[in-house]
């Protein structure tokens, strides 16, 4: 029932070929723009050199959507222009400020906790409606996707991330907020910018876990694209779920803490060791309750681990039970019990922003598993479908999509009658014109066969 429908390796070539196109155009226009950034940060850090070697300023750190351009200071030490890569419109310049000012707050939080995160030297600046500001530069590598291919479960090495990643967790667990959104720069609680939502039920901060999933799933099932039956099922079925007294704890929480909304292990700088170097990109964190925060990153998954989760798997993977046991290690039991009952919320998050039906059916019984019931996980789609709509057909809101269902297929049904009803005297036509010209064939045929038995008749009597 998890099985995704598949694209031709011809399609992912051209979608391939087209986004390295586009993405080697927009490096050499960033590059171009190089004299300007180090203008706009010298404003900023006075003591920035402008030195004369190409190949250190063409030595840039490229991310997916933003670009990290070293420059030397005064005193030799190296830092990092972070910037990012694609202009904003004069609409979303400030949307992008806002969100680069809290991912700069969240920076400053957790590097001044002791967790493993570059130090933020300047305030959010704009260049050419490129919206950036300098770090602090950290050795190590960029870790592989998945990490596992770098060092395999099995090794000391990456037993030796795991629990530097716990260590790391640990620092950050210093920071308690009191709601549910993302950092200001002030160190107030702002809307949550994790999906960048621009719906007025999002634009504020939450008291609760609950109560931003449930402002979410409503913006969710008012709009547009999730009009059909099995989306609609699904997003209210996992709003169902939400109340569910697994949950029941997230109304008590009145302490949030830093969440990564990025969290793959692109975003580890790392030792050969595998010691963790650096954590990076902090775009779109969000406060949220403890364990959700601490439920497990996703970066210490392997392929094998993902392939099992996206099938419907809840099972603890090998990261998360090194993690789990490199807390207790380290003197926090409520971590690891965090990482031991975390799969509830690494679900419900997958529920409510994932669009497609085959996935919603598998993760959904998936959820409602992790929350402590059980499923038949051989349940196909038709069958999820048909369960859902007695399950939910009280809801008004399944009632008002059926009805449009319904209504667009009435009318894609009399819109085929009419182009039906139009071809019809065209292909009569076609068919009495088809007869008609049989028929004269016929007639031409029967005459000429007359003539030559008359001419056959005539030249026997002349013979005799």
């Amino acid at each position: 029932m998890c099985e995704p429908t598949k694209r031709t390796s011809a399609e992912d070539k051209q979608w391939l070929d087209d986004f390295y196109i586009m993405r080697d155009a927009q490096r050499e226009k960033m590059l171009a723009s190089r004299p300007a950034f180090f203008q706009a940060l010298r404003e900023q850090l006075p003591d920035i050199v402008d030195d004369n070697d190409p190949d250190f300023a063409r030595n840039v750190l490229w991310g997916g959507s933003y670009a990290h351009f070293p420059f030397h200071r005064a005193d030799d030490t190296v830092i990092l222009l972070r910037i990012r890569l694609y202009q904003a419109t004069p609409d979303d310049l400030h949307t992008y400020q806002e969100v680069a000012e809290s991912e700069a707050a969240v920076m400053r939080a957790a590097h001044g906790a002791g967790a493993p995160v570059p130090a933020v030297y300047t305030p959010v600046f704009t260049v050419e409606r490129h919206v950036g500001f300098a770090v602090e530069y950290m050795p190590g590598s960029t870790g592989t996707w998945p990490i596992t291919e770098q060092f395999p479960v099995s090794s000391p090495a990456y037993a030796k991330l795991v629990h530097d990643v716990a260590r790391a967790y640990i620092s950050l667990s210093a920071l308690q907020l009191p709601m549910y959104g993302s950092l200001c720069t002030d160190g107030s609680i702002g809307r949550s910018l994790e999906d960048l939502i621009v719906s007025e039920s999002l634009l504020k901060p939450f008291p609760s876990y609950r109560a931003y999933w449930q402002a979410y799933l409503d913006d969710v099932i008012a709009r547009d694209w999730i009009k059909t039956v099995p989306g609609t099922l699904g997003h209210i079925e996992c709003e169902a779920l939400l109340y569910h007294p697994a949950f029941d704890d997230t109304d008590k929480d009145r302490t949030f803490y830093i969440q990564r909304w990025e969290d793959n292990s692109t975003q580890y700088l790392v030792h050969e060791d595998g010691r963790l170097a650096a954590m990076l990109d902090w775009e779109s964190s969000y406060t949220t309750c403890k364990g959700d925060a601490f439920s497990a990153p996703r970066s210490l998954r392997s392929d094998i681990d993902r392939a099992e989760f996206i099938n419907g798997n809840n099972d603890m993977n090998p990261g998360e039970v090194l993690l789990a046991n490199a807390y207790e290690t380290l003197g926090r039991p409520d971590l690891a019990q965090c990482v031991r009952d975390g799969k509830k919320y690494q679900r419900l998050a997958l529920c409510a922003r994932n669009r497609t039906p085959y996935r919603q059916a598998c993760w959904l019984n998936a959820l409602r598993e992790a929350v402590g019931e059980k499923i038949d996980k051989d349940e196909s789609l038709e069958n999820w479908i048909a369960r859902l709509k007695v399950t939910h057909a009280d809801d008004e809101r399944l009632k008002r999509v059926i009805k449009l269902e319904e209504a667009a297929a009435a009318a894609a049904a009399a819109a085929a009658s009419k182009v039906e009803a139009a071809r019809e005297p065209e292909a009569t036509s076609k068919g009495e014109t088809e007869v008609s010209k049989a028929e004269t064939e016929a007639s031409r045929g029967e005459a000429e066969k007359s003539g030559e038995t008359k001419g056959e008749e005539s030249g026997g009597a002349a013979s005799a």
